[in-house]
């Protein structure tokens, strides 16, 4: 795991197939103490990994998008962001564990290695076979301690200029009104149905998506196992 003061980048893997098309996906997850919460027995953070790995799972599955979907992890908690995992193809990721840092959830450093990463990836993608638009999705509880507006308004910025998608995911609908300035694509995670939230994001960022990347996220999202069960739904601009 790198630190964030050490240099970026330095660890991420060859691009692989590379005359083909690729997607940049940058995971910043909060391993802040609070997501220690228990829900039915299980922690929120070890539901979370667990999601994960079941990405990356279903992902490595599909031969193409073994080797055109790249993927990076980022941490923050414990009044610091890390880098967990630097960019590398999704069949190269080995199942990650995570546990939570004491302490506040610092965000602004975490975004913006989310930021520059996915930009630095872009820039090897376009130099071989293209790339679609990258992805930063955020997963918290939504309490932030520092102020996020200066790195907000880069992330804005860049999905104004159709260069970046932006979701965030809110265990916590209190806690996700401060980050109404990131994105309007903010969701609440309805009964902390992590693990289904995961399974949408790998079939969002598939085949659907690379057909047609400018998608954006249903407003309502269904358990697809039991189509009356609401996964998660946009927390309406108009309530913030």
């Amino acid at each position: 795991m790198s630190n964030i003061n050490d240099m970026p980048f330095r660890d991420e893997k060859p691009i692989m197939n590379a005359a083909e098309p690729h997607i940049a996906i940058t995971l910043v997850l909060d391993v802040s103490a609070s997501m220690s919460l228990l829900v039915d027995g299980k922690s929120i953070i070890s539901s979370v990994a667990k999601g994960v790995n079941n990405l990356i799972s279903n992902l490595s599955s599909d031969a193409k998008l073994a080797t055109t979907v790249d993927m990076s992890i980022i941490l923050f908690g414990g009044g610091r962001a890390s880098e967990y995992q630097a960019f590398a193809p999704v069949s190269q990721i080995e199942p990650i564990d995570l546990t939570v840092s004491g302490g506040g959830s610092f965000l602004t450093d975490a975004l913006q290695m989310a930021v520059d990463g996915v930009r630095n990836r872009l820039k090897q993608y376009l130099r071989c076979g293209g790339a679609y638009k990258p992805w930063i999705i955020l997963v918290t509880d939504g309490y932030i301690t520092d102020d996020i507006s200066h790195v907000a308004d880069e992330i804005r910025r860049r999905e104004s200029e159709n260069k970046l998608r932006t979701v965030v995911f809110c265990v916590d609908k209190a806690g996700g009104y401060q980050l109404k300035v990131l994105t309007n694509n903010l969701f609440l995670i309805n009964d902390y149905k992590i693990l289904e939230l995961f399974e949408w994001i790998s079939r969002a960022v598939a085949p659907r998506t690379l057909a047609s990347p400018d998608d954006n996220p249903y407003p309502l999202i269904n358990d697809p196992h039991k189509p009356n069960e609401i996964i998660f739904e946009r927390i309406q601009t108009y309530e913030l």
